[in-house]
């Protein structure tokens, strides 16, 4: 949920505090009406419900399955959600994605607590740990 809000805000569709009040409040009841408040609160959701999510809140989004980096960074100029996962398996994250300002480098916009994201002899890393990103998702305006 945060992620799709955060890059409806990183993309000027939310502008104030009260705009992501109402997006996360239509989002609940979507959830209510569709699907598991408790699992989604305790487990995260599940990778086809964020283009439902975009959905529910008027906006239409593309999912790209296992990206390559090319269609990373090309996305990531706009924003753009990737699902991501460490190779070790040990945990998995949705985030937004952008290019940094004044440079082509791919950033994070909403950390969750991680520093970085940076590409080094064509792999990802998440603060130095290598990750696989599964999915990429982007907003169709």
């Amino acid at each position: 949920m945060y992620a799709a809000i955060n890059l409806l805000q990183l993309r000027g569709h939310i502008r104030s505090i009260e705009e992501a009040g109402s997006a996360m409040r239509t989002l609940v009841a979507h959830i209510v009406r569709e699907g598991n408040l408790e699992l989604v609160l305790t487990k995260g959701v599940y990778r086809s419900d964020l283009n439902g999510f975009f959905s529910e809140l008027k906006h239409n989004s593309k999912k790209l399955n296992r990206p390559s980096t090319r269609q990373i960074e090309h996305h990531a100029k706009d924003g753009a959600v990737i699902f991501f996962e460490s190779e070790d398996r040990t945990f998995d994250h949705y985030t937004v994605i952008r290019i940094k300002e004044g440079t082509e480098r791919v950033e994070l916009f909403d950390s969750y607590g991680f520093r970085e994201i940076h590409l080094s002899d064509g792999r990802w890393f998440v603060d130095n740990q290598p990750i696989s990103i599964l999915n990429l998702y982007y907003l169709e305006c």
